[in-house]
């Protein structure tokens, strides 16, 4: 750089003089961290995603507790039913016309065991059979049932002439000459629990007395029931419309399913909601107390990234080719350092993590590789890697770039590390997340040893 007419085209190379005792830039300060508006808009972002994640999490918890809190206080039962009597009336069987006629008076006693739940039953439907034999059926009064009341039902059937199949003409001529007929009744009913303005969907409920035994002689047309009061199965399903009955015809002259494949349909159908119920509550109180952990966790660990300060940056050679094809020559060393803001959780930075300067965009190092460390809590780390690249091409606008900048006096180069960590929160590690660093300076040339300084804070980076 003697000839003044001649273009700078980069600056010599000096020879490495290292002090005696000790590290050899320990004498250089240390730089303190200081805001820019990039960082600030990049730390605003990353709070308002924190808060929103946090506020998502609380807001799906609060939830759950109510829903599982609602569910424990109120937890609907079913209403618990009874058959008390029935008598008969009228009963005639005719094998010769294959019809039936009576009349039969049912009463039932219904007990709501819920102390929070009152139930309102609407669409009252009593239908009574013979096997698998069809005979009647009739719509009961609505009723309103309170917490912990009993109310007491009555229906009749009555049959005229219905026409009934063969065989069961001869069943019940068989039953008739033993003394006691045994009827299934059954009820349908659109039921709602409610608790004062809150209340349930409507359900269907499904209530079947079995083997109802009636003691009629074989030349009387009457009789009561035999064996005195007895329980029924009750089962609540999804709503299903129950057609209304504004007139009833005659019972069509088919034959019915058998009414026991109809309640092990209807039971094995109730027993399979009943187990889907409980797998849906289980995971939903799963899924809440998974959530309420991870809540937790997270506000008392918030793990944050590390912060990252490029501390020196000193040349060593730094020349550029002064036609093309350009190519340029660099060896550095930069000293960076890290710091864990975590009080709970401590970082583990893996082996073989990579640095390299960067001019506008192109690599003009080779990669040098940092060795793994643990980075415990409120801990600093420093490394101070050389930096190499002999004769890397750049492109031509990068060279005439670099030429007009070394004429300023001042290159702006940037050093990133890409590397892995992984969070440790005593026994337990986490995976490897992917590291990103991006730091800015700007060398000013001198007489002697290049020195950089840096323009603003490292930009840090961690994702999966």
């Amino acid at each position: 750089m003697t000839d003044p007419s001649r273009p700078v085209t980069g600056y010599p190379a000096t020879p490495y003089a290292q002090p005696s005792g000790g590290h050899p830039y320990s004498s250089y300060p240390t730089y303190t961290q200081r805001q820019g508006p990039y960082s600030n808009a990049y730390a605003a972002r990353a709070t308002f995603i924190r808060r929103f994640v946090g506020a998502m999490i609380a807001l799906f918890v609060i939830v759950g507790c109510i829903m599982l809190v609602i569910w424990l206080v109120l937890r609907p039962k079913v209403p618990d039913f009874r058959l008390d009597s029935l008598s008969l009336t009228n009963f005639n069987v005719s094998s010769s016309s294959q019809s039936l006629s009576g009349t039969w008076s049912v009463g039932f006693s219904v007990y709501n065991p819920n102390k929070k739940l009152s139930i309102r039953y609407e669409e009252v439907v009593s239908s009574i059979f013979y096997r698998n034999g069809f005979i009647s059926e009739t719509r009961v009064q609505p009723f309103a049932q309170g917490r912990k009341d009993r109310n007491f039902v009555n229906a009749t059937l009555s049959a005229v002439n219905s026409f009934v199949d063969a065989p069961v003409v001869r069943a019940i001529e068989v039953d008739r000459g033993r003394g006691t007929v045994s009827f299934n009744v059954k009820v349908l009913a659109r039921v709602q629990f409610r608790n004062g303005g809150w209340r349930l969907r409507r359900r269907l409920l499904r209530v079947l007395c079995r083997g109802v035994a009636v003691s009629v002689s074989s030349n009387s047309g009457s009789g009561k029931l035999a064996g005195g009061s007895r329980g029924c199965q009750v089962g609540v399903l999804e709503i299903i419309s129950v057609p209304s009955l504004p007139s009833l015809p005659s019972p069509p002259r088919i034959q019915l399913p058998s009414m026991s494949e109809t309640i092990t349909a209807s039971d094995s159908s109730g027993s399979r909601r009943q187990l889907y119920i409980y797998l849906a509550w289980g995971t939903g109180i799963f899924v809440v107390l998974f959530a309420v952990v991870v809540l937790l966790v997270y506000l008392i660990l918030r793990p944050c990234r590390p912060s990252f300060i490029l501390q020196d940056m000193t040349v060593y050679n730094f020349n550029s080719s002064t036609a093309p094809p350009f190519a340029l020559t660099t060896k550095m060393q930069v000293t960076l350092s890290s710091t864990n803001p975590n009080s709970r959780v401590g970082i583990a930075y893996q082996s073989g993590m990579d640095i390299y300067a960067v001019y506008r965009d192109q690599q003009i190092t080779l990669a040098s590789l940092l060795p793994g460390t643990y980075q415990g809590h409120k801990e600093p780390v420093v490394w101070s890697p050389l930096l190499n690249g002999d004769s890397v091409p750049i492109s031509p606008l990068s060279g005439e770039a670099f030429a007009q900048d070394l004429n300023a006096g001042t290159v702006m180069i940037k050093i990133k590390l890409d590397g892995k960590v992984m969070w440790k929160v005593g026994t337990w590690i986490s995976g490897n997340y992917h590291l990103n660093v991006l730091c800015t300076g700007n060398i000013k040339f001198g007489d002697m040893i290049i020195k950089g300084q840096p323009t603003d804070p490292c930009i840090v980076e961690i994702g999966l």
